[in-house]
């Protein structure tokens, strides 16, 4: 009798433990199936995904087929104060279609300081772009905005000394790839804005991108490599480029080629002969 009466309670505990096993089975089956759909394949995201700043070169505002949603706006990015002495700020000026405006505003918005290292690493497939940079000064209400033409702008810094704010950023101004929009991808050069005296410069070579640069503000200049994207990059053989290193003085408004083809040539040979 004893016997059958642990049998049966030997089934139960069994029973019961077989379907808890079948239950958390179950719970993880649904949750691998959900974060296969959500993040592997990325439905449940793909409104929100970022895509960078374009222009058409042909039509500064264009409605889509698709109507209203589709119609594209300038979006004002919160101010960021770059020169707290004489309170002037930066409100980069963005542009989105209606949906993008739609879904960011259901957001909080989060603050963000600017960078405080002085070496970029462009990526113009992930990094922020914009179509103007507005210059606010907070004690006489007065707002400036640096160009007057089409220009995509990416990331800027602002670098500050005793007697200026320079801000530095990336930009295109042209479209050099010939794909009917204005983006980082066509060639880009290195703008240097001053608050101070309110002018311009630029560090350019044509045919070439901004790959990467780094602003000493102490001595106002800047080492700069120039080449060309990876997406512009022909396919064909010894088309390959190892880049341009740069030296551009700012207060000469100088730039300065530290290698040329002669030294590549000399130290490829030195690299490849036979010991």
């Amino acid at each position: 009798m004893d016997i059958e009466k642990i049998k049966n309670y030997t089934q139960k505990v069994l029973a019961l433990v077989l379907t808890a096993l079948i239950a958390f089975a179950a719970i993880g089956l649904i949750s691998l199936l959900y974060y296969l759909f959500t993040e592997v394949f990325n439905f449940s995201r793909g409104s929100n995904a970022y895509v960078p700043e374009t222009v058409k070169t042909e039509q500064a505002i264009q409605n889509n087929d698709g109507g209203d949603a589709y119609k594209l706006h300038v979006l004002y990015n919160f101010p960021t104060m770059v020169d707290t002495i004489n309170q002037l700020y930066i409100i980069p000026v963005g542009y989105k279609a209606q949906y993008e405006i739609e879904n960011s505003l259901t957001k909080r918005g989060k603050y963000s300081s600017l960078s405080s290292t002085n070496s970029v690493t462009y990526d113009y497939y992930s990094q922020e772009s914009y179509v103007n940079l507005l210059i606010y000064d907070a004690r006489t209400s007065k707002l400036e905005k640096l160009f007057k033409q089409p220009i995509i702008i990416g990331q800027y810094t602002a670098y500050s000394d005793k007697s200026d704010v320079i801000i530095v950023f990336e930009a295109a101004e042209k479209d050099s790839n010939k794909d009917g929009v204005l983006s980082l991808a066509d060639e880009t050069s290195l703008f240097f804005y001053s608050l101070t005296n309110k002018t311009m410069k630029r560090a350019k070579m044509e045919g070439l991108s901004i790959l990467q640069y780094s602003y000493n503000s102490k001595f106002k200049n800047a080492m700069i490599r120039f080449g060309q994207e990876a997406a512009n990059r022909t396919e064909k053989v010894g088309e390959i480029n190892p880049g341009t290193l740069c030296k551009y003085d700012y207060a000469l408004d100088l730039l300065v080629k530290i290698n040329d083809e002669k030294l590549n040539k000399e130290l490829e040979t030195i690299a490849t002969v036979k010991k």
